[in-house]
This record gives structure tokens, sequence and C-alpha cells, in this order.
């Protein structure tokens, strides 16, 4: 067991001393600036930088500094929109000149002058306007206001009254609070996400991408399969603005608990729990928001193995309990696999008896109706804890189905002679079949052997598919024939549509073939349904082409190229989260044509004419579209290419 301290004072500050050397040279470069704002753009840039300098001058002026107004006219003060670096000096100087005296009449009604602040002050500083206008509605006046990202109270007792539109500034502030626009976070809420993962490894891409592109706050991660070799650089990666906290497994493979925490949340780690059949990992973060009550949150992450032992349950509640007896509130997330029961090994008779034999009507009279559910729930599963065993896990359930049963039978024939020839030869045979169906990852930093193994099949290719899932559409087809019994053709298109086209038509994205013959034999199983329909409706003969329109059903053909374009519209316009850059690169032209878009795409590599991918097969139909049209809203475009059939499949490979 490996119960880590609560944290400290220490800890709290150490992060605070990270986080400020981290953001060292941005704090250096604000701590030059100082900050006008209201000031409106005019119509032209010229316009505006001359009354920038009007109003820069105004303020100089009103300070009655001789040494700002000596330091402006020798050109060490300027005005930028997008500042550069300047002497922190004058900038304190002029922010205390310029509030020592009242409000200058030139200053427009929204303007003001502050420093310039960091991101996380300038959200705390937001945070507390929030707070202010809030507290300034409830008092009906203007009581209350913001200096240096604090909450202040002005001297009383005569108070301005709310200027018109302030109520209504509130509201909106309230609207976009409660919906924020696709893109942005509201400043009080908290993104997380949770996902069993299933070794980090093979999935450390994906989570890059979802970090850096959905921006999440917390990202919690069960089954990471990590180790010690694993180094906390592989999982960074360019993630430099979050810190990890883990609990790797240690007696064995898998497990593990994994959090990716935003450096603006400023995590501080509290402890772990490593016992057999848990991992745990538990950490505090921290909000600045003023009008957040509770501005902590500790987040427990924990991971619970099939097989754990009963032994290990009390530890973990201990834990648990230890970790939650903090004052600010506590989420736990996590992973419980909790391993089913094996009611095929149930005694029934001892149930039915237990059940039979008790007198119901004596237990019950005197309860209420939720205290007699309660108590016939723990009646129940006491019965289950002792008549029902539970599911034992299978070290091969790893394996694919056949190395399964060949483990299977080498551990029962290895438990009962070890030495004999049969035991010696089903071991060999094993290994030979495990050879042929494994290979094992490469190594991570020095990782040992006994990492996860990637399994894989020599049969992924065109051929081998695309006869595996015509053969299990044929097999549907004679199975749905024959348990409808009915003669409508509207019915048995439906239960195809259904039931066996998806069959047909799943992961088209990749397994789309260019060969005629594949073409044809994935056509075939359609054209021989329709055909069997027309003769159970007895419907007189049709050719395919015919049947298809009397059907109002398209080509599989047609499908898989309207599938290829809508991958490509989906990934272009990112509805899909996915690294394209080994598919396509945008590639818009250098010159203006009138069919020209600014989404053309080109491939990043001269692929050999045998081997196709959505972005060849759909490159010409893409780059030739129009702009107003690849630039249409999702459901609009694809009702226009699903009602365009010449346009998205100009020549067919089938044989009509």
């Amino acid at each position: 067991t490996s119960i880590a301290a609560p944290p400290s004072i220490g800890n709290c500050t150490y992060a605070s001393v990270v986080r400020a050397l981290a953001d060292s040279d941005k704090i250096r470069s604000k701590s030059q600036r100082a900050v006008l704002v209201g000031s409106t753009e005019k119509s032209t840039p010229q316009e505006t930088a001359a009354h920038d300098e009007s109003t820069l001058k105004n303020i100089i002026n009103v300070t009655n500094d001789s040494e700002l107004k000596e330091a402006y006219d020798k050109g060490q003060i300027t005005h930028h929109r997008f500042p550069e670096n300047k002497p922190p000096v004058l900038r304190d100087r002029l922010l205390i000149g310029i509030r020592s005296v009242a409000r200058p009449s030139f200053f427009e009604p929204s303007m003001f002058v502050r420093r310039d602040l960091m991101p996380s002050e300038l959200e705390q500083e937001r945070n507390a306007r929030d707070e202010a206008r809030k507290r300034n509605i409830e008092a009906n006046c203007l009581k209350w206001g913001v200096r240096d990202c604090e909450l202040i109270q002005f001297r009383g007792p005569n108070f301005r009254p709310l200027p018109s539109h302030y109520r209504n500034t509130q509201d909106k502030k309230t609207l976009l609070n409660c919906a924020p626009p696709n893109g942005s976070k509201s400043s009080q809420n908290l993104s997380l996400l949770f996902a069993n993962c299933r070794s980090v490894r093979n999935v450390i891409d994906t989570i890059t991408l979802l970090l850096l592109h959905r921006n999440l706050d917390i990202l919690a991660l069960t089954e990471t399969w990590l180790s010690d070799a694993d180094s906390d650089a592989l999982l960074l990666r360019d993630l430099s603005d979050y810190f990890i906290f883990r609990s790797d497994r240690v007696d064995s493979r898998g497990g593990g608990v994994l959090i990716y925490a935003h450096s603006k949340l400023l995590p501080i780690f509290v402890s772990s729990l490593i016992i057999p059949g848990y991992e745990c990992i538990t950490i505090d973060i921290y909000s600045n928001s003023p009008s957040i009550h509770t501005n902590s949150l500790r987040i427990i992450t924990v991971y619970r193995a099939p097989n754990s032992p009963l032994s290990s349950n009390l530890p973990f509640l201990d834990y648990l309990n230890l970790a939650t007896s903090c004052q600010h509130p506590s989420l736990i997330i996590g992973s419980n696999s909790k391993p089913s029961r094996n009611y095929h090994l149930a005694n029934w008779d001892m149930i039915n008896n237990h059940i039979a034999m008790h007198n119901w009507t004596i237990a019950l009279s005197n309860m209420t109706a939720t205290e007699a559910y309660k108590y016939f729930s723990e009646f129940l599963n006491s019965i289950l804890d002792a008549y029902v065993p539970l599911k034992t896990v299978k070290t091969s359930s790893g394996y694919p189905k056949h190395l399964s049963k060949l483990h299977d039978r080498l551990q029962q024939l290895h438990e009962r002679a070890p030495n004999s020839d049969a035991t010696h030869s089903l071991r060999v045979r094993f290994k030979k079949a495990l050879k042929s169906f494994e290979i094992k990852l490469p190594k991570i930093n020095g990782s040992p052997d006994n990492i996860p193994n990637l399994v894989f099949t020599n049969n992924l290719h065109f051929g081998h598919h695309i006869a595996q899932i015509t053969r299990k559409a044929r097999s549907m087809c004679n199975l749905l024939l024959r348990s409808f019994l009915t003669t409508s053709a509207d019915i048995l298109l439906k239960a195809y549509k259904i039931y066996i086209r998806p069959l047909l038509e799943s992961s088209t994205i990749i397994w789309n073939p260019i060969a005629i013959g594949l073409v044809n034999q994935i056509e075939s199983v359609q054209r021989e349904f329709t055909r069997r329909v027309l003769g159970r409706s007895k419907l007189p003969y049709l050719t395919y082409p015919d049947r298809l329109k009397h059907f109002q059903i398209e080509t599989l053909e047609y499908r898989r190229s309207l599938n290829d374009i809508y991958f490509l519209y989906d990934s272009l316009h990112d509805y899909v989260l996915l690294d394209t850059s080994s598919l396509y690169s945008i590639a818009p032209l250098t010159r203006s044509l009138r069919a020209s878009h600014s989404l053309r795409i080109a491939l990043p590599f001269v692929s050999p004419s045998s081997i196709t991918s959505c972005a060849t097969r759909s490159l010409t139909l893409w780059n030739s579209l129009p702009n107003q049209i690849v630039t249409m809203p999702r459901i609009p475009f694809r009702r226009l290419m699903k009602n365009s059939p010449m346009n998205v499949l100009h020549s067919s490979n089938i044989r009509m």
C-alpha cells in the first residue's frame, strides 16, 4: 500500500512559484505596460492613431507630472494598439497620476486605465466585475467597484445611480454564461472528460489532439497500462500547459490511472493508493473566481480490476474516507469493473427453497414501502452471494478466439499432466500459433518485455474482408426471408436496410474496393435479395436497374462514394477528430478561378494506382465543387450530394 500525506501550505506555495517561473517572461513584459480600455477604433488606421495620440497627450497633461511630460516629449512614452515593451517605472507614475485626479472630460463613457494583466489576472478581474455588477444591482446604486483585480466598496453615503444600460448588460452577460458559443467556455465552468483508454501508448496521438483542440481542463484516464519505465515526457509531448499525475500498477500488467490537469487550475498532488485490485490518484485544483464560494475541488480517480480480492475493499474504503474528509467538495470518477455472476452454476433449488419458505406476510407487515423494498433487496442480495458464484476472469481473455481455446486446453492439460508428451506438443502448437498472430510493440524508453502486445492478422486485404462480409450478409438474407413470412416488399426492404445493408457498409471509408470483381461481389448481395423479394411478392421479373428504380434504392457502390464525400466534408469542417495529414493537405489555388474554393485539397504524396483512400477517390469531385456548396451547413450539403447521383459517381463498375 502506498498512501501519500495530505497537501500542506508548502505545496500550494510551490505550485504558485512554479507557475510564476513558467510565466516569468509574460509577467516581465506585462509589467512594463498600461492599458487604456474602452477607446473605440475609428474608421481608418490613421484616424485611430491620431485619436490615440491625442488621448495619450491629454492623459499626460491632466496628471500634472513634470517627469511624465518630459518622458513623453523625449518619446519614451508611446501608444500602440499592439503594445511594445516599455519601462515599468513610467507605467506606475502614469497610473498613480491618472488616479490622483478626477475623471477627465475627454474620456469616453466606457474608458478607464489599468495595468496590463496576465490571463489568470484578467479572468479574476472579469469575475470580480461580475460580482460587483451583481451587488450594485441588488443595492440599486454604484456601491461596488474593482481595482487591481479585487472587489472594493466606494465611500458613501452618496452613491451614484445605476446607468440606464447597466441591468441590460448583466442580462446579456448571464445569457452568455448560460450558453457559451462554440469554442468558448464560461470562466466558472470546468470541462472534464473521463475515459477507459486500455493502454495510453496506443491512443497517445488521440489524447494529444483531444487536449489541444477541445481545450479540456481535466482528462482522467483508467487502464493506462503504464510502468515505471514509461517517462512523463512520452505522455506530455507538446502539452506544455498541462501537468500529469499517475498511479501505475506495480505487480502485473494492465490497470493504472492518470490525470491531465491544466496549469491554470494550480493542480496539487494529494495522495495515491496502489493495492491489489485498486489504483487511485487524488489531486486538488483551485479557482481564482471570487464569485464561487468554494474555490477548490478535490478530484479522485479510481480503477477497480475485475479480479480484485475482497480483502482490498476495506483498505480502499478507508482511503476513500480519508481522501474525502476535506473541507472542500470532492469528485470521484473512475471505472468499477466488478465481475458479473455465473448464473449457469447457480444452485436454483436452494434459491427457490429460501424464497418459498420465507414468511413474507410477517416480514413485511409493519414496514413502509421504502423499508419493504430495502428488506427485499437485502434478502435477494444475500441469496445471490450465497448460491450464485462470480464469473472467473480467464487469463486468455485478451487473445483471439482460437488462441483462447488453445490456451485454455493447454492450461487444463498442464494441471493434469505437466510433463506429458501431449502437453509438450500442445505447448509447441500454441507458441507457433501465437507467433503467427501476435507482434510485440517496440520498446519505449527501455520498457521491459512484458508490455502489452498488439494482436494483428495477416488477412487484412480486400478479398478476404469482402468474402467475409458478403458471406455473413447472405446468411442474414436467408435467415430474414425464413423469419419474415410476409409478402410485402416494403417490409422486407425495410428489414434489409436495418439488418443486412449495415453489414456491407461497415467502415466503408477504409473498405471501399476499386477492383471490378470485388465491387460486383458486394453488389451481388443486394442484386440477389431484390430478385428474391420480387418472387416473394409475386411481382413480374425486372432487371437489376429496373428493380432499383421500382424499390427506390441506390446501388451500394454509389452509397460508398457518398460516404467518401461525406467523410471528406466532415474532416475538413472539424466534425471528426482525426489527423488527416497523411491523407490530404489543404492546397488552395494561387490564382482565383470561378469554380475554385479555399478548401481545395491535394495528396501529400503520389500513391500507386492500386492503392486508394477516400481522398484519392473524392479528390476530383471535391475540388470541382463551387465555393457555395463546400461552405454549406452539414445537413444541406448531404441532402444536395444525395440528390446529385451523376456528380458523385460519374462511372460505375457494376455489371448490370
